[in-house]
């Protein structure tokens, strides 16, 4: 039988250059990129990496056995379109405009959805216009860029999240409390964004937290929802982590109806994140149409996920706590490392544990901050 080749491709860590790049991401990205590798080598693949010089030096006996492109930033993509001739598959992790044009230039190779759908879903604002026709509750949202801008600040109903319309994770991402105020963040915001477009987000109290999909084509092979550890400091979101699986029955029930309703874009194919905050209704606040930060915790207590990217088996159960004991959590450490390749290597804490209370235990120690000032009480929900 022949042995599937698959490239693995984390943007981030391929044109990583630290005289040039902010090291922020870099911890997020390195746990990403290793964890997909684990579970890929799991599967008895053939593996090709692309690192930045910089990283692939020092990462070389880290990752054995894998074979590492060198790429830079500059002829990224041209090299990519060289390697898709040499693989099966490619599994990319990219923010969204990169990792269109690689759903571009790989096309039916990618383990993931087709370019027009992800062109689609990596729009903060069209995808929610896109899930909502389905039936999945999303917040109200408004999309104002620098050539088209229409919005009335006296109809919105404060507070509301501004955030960038094409930009991942919780950079540039604000809560504004004030009317006064909009304007200004709406500006600000406005200059994170390489579209220079903005979403106006109606606020929702709840819990936050996030969907992770695997699906094939439509059909939804194995779901998972976890608790985003999220706070908000000086109007400014601040990520630091998540806890899953949940096992809270009446929250997955809702996270697996949302699941249920993607069947109807039967072109999903691969791992979907869909971030939501939820009370008595789960509302679908992002869609990430790539592996997550999420997938590092799933990856620690379910390392057959791998074989289920490429159809090699299927889960006996779709819900993750259903096929998996005890509870992952991911965590940005509070230390500062010494150096870049401590960043990558050691910025994040994750792993697995017996119990809620124990993780809970874990994360005080790896980061306090994680836990203070979150938008929800952790311990009514588990």
């Amino acid at each position: 039988m022949k042995q599937f080749s698959v490239l693995v491709t984390e943007y981030f860590t391929s044109i990583f250059d630290p005289y040039t790049c902010s090291a922020n991401l870099l911890g997020e990205a390195c746990g990403m990129l290793f964890s997909l590798i684990k579970i890929l080598k799991i599967a008895n693949v053939d593996i090709i990496t692309t690192l930045s010089p910089y990283l692939a030096e020092i990462l070389k006996h880290t990752l054995r056995d894998v074979d590492i492109e060198i790429t830079s930033k500059e002829k990224y993509f041209e090299q990519i379109d060289m390697l898709k001739n040499y693989v099966d598959y490619v599994i990319a992790i990219a923010p969204p405009i990169q990792l269109q044009t690689i759903s571009e230039i790989v096309n039916q190779k990618l383990l993931g959805p087709p370019p027009t759908l992800i062109k689609s879903l990596s729009n903060k604002y069209e995808a929610l216009n896109i899930l909502k026709k389905y039936g999945i509750d999303t917040p109200t949202t408004i999309i104002c860029c620098k050539d088209m801008c229409e919005y009335r600040v006296e109809d919105l109903m404060i507070p509301v999240v501004v955030k960038p319309a094409m930009l991942t994770g919780a950079e540039c991402v604000y809560v504004v409390n004030d009317k006064n105020k909009v304007r200004e963040y709406v500006e600000k915001v406005m200059e994170c964004d390489p579209t220079h477009c903005v979403v106006i987000q109606e606020y929702i109290p709840g819990y936050h937290g996030s969907i992770s999909v695997v699906l094939d084509h439509g059909e939804v092979l194995l779901v998972s929802l976890n608790l985003q550890l999220i706070s908000i400091k000086n109007s400014s979101v601040k990520y630091h982590g998540n806890i899953l699986p949940l096992r809270d029955k009446a929250s997955v029930r809702k996270a697996l109806d949302i699941a249920d309703k993607l069947r109807y874009l039967n072109e999903l194919n691969g791992y979907i994140g869909l971030d939501v905050v939820w009370n008595e209704k789960m509302y679908v606040v992002e869609v990430n149409p790539r592996f997550t930060t999420s997938g590092i915790g799933i990856v620690e207590v379910y390392p057959v996920l791998g074989a289920i990217f490429l159809k090699k088996i299927k889960p006996k159960k779709r819900y993750l706590a259903e096929e998996v004991l005890g509870y992952a959590y991911v965590v940005k450490r509070l230390r500062t490392p010494s150096s870049f390749y401590d960043i990558c290597l050691n910025g994040l804490a994750y792993g697995y544990t017996e119990s809620f209370t124990k993780v809970l235990e874990i994360l005080k120690q790896a980061n306090p901050n994680a836990l203070e000032g979150l938008l929800y009480n952790i311990n009514t929900i588990a």
